[in-house]
């Protein structure tokens, strides 16, 4: 099973712990960061922009046009980035994500197994494409669930690879992770 570090198991019971500093509405997320997202569009662009170079302009004799397309990808990201990290909205958005997902950390105790006497249980099974984003999912249906512990059941991630080829040998490959875990809510 693959878990964050900072993941420890423990056998209490109940923890008594003050609410939330900030309202939680049960329907969050935690995305990464926009700068992150943004990358992602802006690598996107400039691949797109390569193939079209390779494929549409080039064979056509216009080389230039899919650089062209490059640099504006790249300036896109860089603007991208700029603009979300100035954004009031982003920032507060980001620090009560944090906010949330460090009180869901203090309040849910993470079990090695079901512990005896417990009043009720749910299995759910989430994923994601980074840990922190699905171990957040698993936390938000606890505390929908209004449960008092954590059984992580079973952690995985598989990668995802596709890959192309052109005529005149040339290739690219693209590979992503998704982040799969299973836990059960316990109710004492």
């Amino acid at each position: 099973m693959c878990l964050p570090n900072n993941f420890k198991y423990n056998h209490r019971k109940k923890k008594k712990i003050e609410p939330c500093s900030v309202e939680i509405k049960g329907n969050e997320k935690y995305y990464p960061p926009i700068w992150l997202r943004a990358f992602g569009v802006g690598i996107s662009y400039i691949i797109i922009s390569l193939m079209i170079q390779n494929y549409i302009f080039y064979p056509f004799g216009i080389p230039e046009a899919g650089l062209i397309f490059a640099l504006i990808g790249i300036v896109l990201v860089g603007l991208a980035i700029w603009i979300a990290k100035k954004l009031p909205a982003y920032k507060k958005d980001l620090k009560h994500r944090n906010t949330i997902n460090e009180y869901f950390q203090n309040r849910f105790t993470i079990l090695e197994s079901l512990p005896q006497g417990y009043k009720d249980k749910k299995v759910v099974t989430k994923k994601n494409g980074d840990q922190i984003s699905t171990m957040f999912d698993i936390y938000m249906e606890a505390y929908k669930y209004d449960a008092d512990a954590i059984v992580l059941n079973d952690s995985n991630v598989s990668t995802h690879i596709i890959g192309s080829t052109s005529r005149g040998g040339k290739g690219s490959t693209n590979s992503y992770n998704t982040f799969h875990i299973t836990a059960t809510l316990i109710k004492y």
